[in-house]
């Protein structure tokens, strides 16, 4: 009787590779920033983070998202990547400039991860104009 073939789960490092290589031919952008950076496992972060020429992740982290959240993670630290928001935009109060990373981040990429956008902390502006009026007429 032949054997039955078990799928061999992926490490956290292949399923980051994984999604890296199907950038090579889709998101070339982000495959090319991504290929800049080093991958380091990282058991004391809790989530992902860019530092230093290095892209540190928790394994156990990676392991809890589909692939669908993973690649949504990879493209947000990706962007920040080009966006330099790790080196050339650091600022004193690192919780502040890291919030507004994100908001920024969120607003472009309109991800499904629990990043907050622009409405969800500053309000509704429209709120904030006389009789609710919109900053932009509609055409």
């Amino acid at each position: 009787m032949p054997q039955k073939l078990m799928a061999q789960k992926l490490t956290a490092r292949e399923r980051l590779r994984r999604i890296a290589e199907i950038w090579f031919l889709r998101e070339p952008l982000l495959f090319g920033v991504w290929m800049t950076h080093q991958l380091l496992a990282s058991s004391h972060l809790q989530t992902i983070r860019v530092n230093h020429g290095q892209i540190e992740y928790n394994p156990r982290f990676i392991d809890s998202l589909n692939p669908h959240e993973l690649e949504q993670a990879m493209q947000f630290e990706a962007t920040r990547i080009l966006l330099r928001h790790p080196y050339s935009r650091r600022k004193e109060n690192s919780e502040r400039s890291y919030l507004a990373s994100n908001i920024t981040l969120q607003e472009y990429l309109q991800s499904s991860l629990p990043f907050p956008n622009a409405q969800d902390v500053f309000g509704d502006i429209r709120s904030r104009l006389p009789g609710g009026a919109a900053l932009i007429s509609p055409p």
